[in-house]
């Protein structure tokens, strides 16, 4: 099967860039979002359990820096200027 044969396969899942709504993007944009949140709820309950035991002060900074990293990737996505877009992109990078 040739790729000009697929291509109206994917537009009827939805998966075809020139008619994807703007909306959409937007519900895949929040994974990194929920990623965020549990990546810093896990961290933080490892943290709660034994404060002063060193493998959990650094599982919790390793969680609070991809909880970060997520959170950049969440804004990366959701920007629609291209300014912001290229700070996310060099925030994400040297996170």
């Amino acid at each position: 099967m040739s790729v000009a044969a697929l291509i109206p396969l994917l537009g009827s899942v939805g998966l075809d860039p020139a008619t994807a709504t703007h909306s959409s993007m937007r519900v895949a944009a929040l994974i990194p979002l929920l990623g965020c949140v549990w990546n810093f709820a896990l961290a933080f309950f490892v943290l709660t359990r034994a404060p002063r035991a060193v493998q959990n002060r650094v599982y919790f900074f390793l969680g609070l820096f991809i909880s970060i990293w997520n959170l950049g990737q969440f804004f990366n996505f959701t920007t629609t200027d291209r300014d912001a877009a290229d700070f996310w992109v060099r925030f994400v990078g040297s996170a």
